[in-house]
């Protein structure tokens, strides 16, 4: 589902401005996602007691930048308002390089992204910096999910982070390890 802040940006209203800028349009659409969100996950929980629903939100990135005029404050607090009246487990899916510090620290079960899109090889040092708060991201339950995400902190902290047996992979960087994947 295409998230709030996403959807905001690329809406306008009639004097073309985003309708993520007019403050109870905002408080509305965060709402709106929240319902749209419970609504689409109790239909699959019905097919599947494990369903989880993702909020695509490829326009996060914007926010963190000087020119957005919607800081990460009020984004961090209207996210989490969202996050908390959605029912069961949530995850947040985006492209770029948004501030890290921010999407770690969201009550959100899964963080996903293309990681291949930063370059898994010269870009591992992205996340290398973040080893702290990537362990408290994962020891609280919740789960990274990014192609070649592993292969690139393996390379940018010179260390090994997952082993695979028989199908299952654990992320070593957790304490203690855990299955993040059977396949």
């Amino acid at each position: 589902m295409e998230g709030p802040i996403s959807f905001g940006l690329v809406v306008h209203d009639k004097n073309d401005q985003p309708i993520l800028y007019i403050d109870e349009v905002r408080q509305i659409l965060f709402d709106f996602a929240a319902r749209k969100v419970n609504s689409q996950l109790d239909q699959l929980l019905g097919k599947n007691p494990n369903a989880f629903i993702f909020i695509d939100e490829p326009g996060m990135q914007f926010i963190f930048s000087a020119l957005s005029g919607y800081g990460d404050i009020q984004a961090k607090d209207e996210i989490n308002s969202m996050l908390a009246n959605i029912r069961g487990k949530q995850g947040i899916h985006l492209c770029g390089n948004p501030g890290w510090d921010f999407l770690l620290d969201l009550d959100i079960d899964i963080l996903s992204f293309p990681f291949l899109s930063f370059n898994a090889y010269d870009r591992g040092d992205v996340f290398a910096g973040y080893e702290d708060r990537i362990k408290r991201f994962l020891n609280k339950g919740a789960l990274l999910h990014g192609e070649s995400f592993l292969w690139s902190m393996r390379i940018a902290i010179k260390k090994p982070l997952i082993r695979c047996i028989g199908g299952s992979c654990v992320f070593w960087i957790t304490f203690p390890p855990r299955v993040l994947a059977e396949t």
